[in-house]
């Protein structure tokens, strides 16, 4: 009978193991590959004194088509076209949703009113100060350009490594990026979903 029972025991904690070990993995699957929906205000990120602004727009957005190929989010990217004579426009280019804002409107506003539709959690790129508070207003996340763009270069030049290497990288990055924030056990609640953002990107 003592047998019988330990025998039982046994097989009681090697299906434990095998159900932590399975759920483990795919709560490991669900981290690395949920799709954030962001929505970056193009010129804040690559800014409007250039040459050709049209080139620098145009490889931006191959940019993002490069980087999406990797990481595999919702990108929509908003472009001021207010002082042009043509309406609101909006394409799908290599996945990427690229939107023109029409006469009179500008990116700003147009990134304000998406973000108020609270019709999805967005994280927004951009590094001006009122679409930054309209994004955590209307619960989505603000990452700046400047993080973002370190992310999005990170990406790219991490595509021959392991997922081991490159989280070991996600961590450095955010130990650099908060170095003057004390202990990481004390970050704020925007401060938590700034890091697990960052760590998505």
């Amino acid at each position: 009978m003592r047998e019988q029972v330990r025998d039982l025991f046994l097989h009681l904690m090697v299906l434990f193991v095998s159900v932590e070990n399975f759920l483990f993995s795919l709560i490991l699957f669900w981290r690395n590959n949920i799709s954030l929906n962001i929505l970056i205000d193009g010129y804040n990120v690559i800014g409007i004194l250039h040459g050709s602004l049209e080139q620098k727009r145009n490889d931006f957005i191959d940019t993002l088509i490069e980087y999406n190929q990797i990481r595999h989010h919702n990108i929509t990217c908003v472009f001021d076209g207010w002082k042009s004579s043509f309406g609101q426009s909006s394409t799908i280019i290599g996945g990427i949703d690229v939107i023109y804002t029409g006469p009179g409107d500008k990116a700003d506003d147009l990134i304000k009113r998406i973000i108020k539709a609270k019709d999805k959690v967005w994280t927004v790129i951009s590094s001006d100060r009122e679409i930054v508070n309209s994004t955590w207003i209307y619960d989505s996340i603000s990452i700046t350009s400047s993080q973002f763009e370190q992310r999005l270069f990170q990406a790219l030049s991490n595509q021959g490594k392991t997922d081991n290497d490159f989280d070991d990288d996600e961590e450095d990055d955010f130990q650099r990026y908060n170095q003057n924030k004390g202990n990481p056990k004390m970050l704020s609640k925007k401060e938590r979903l700034i890091r697990k953002t960052i760590e998505k990107l």
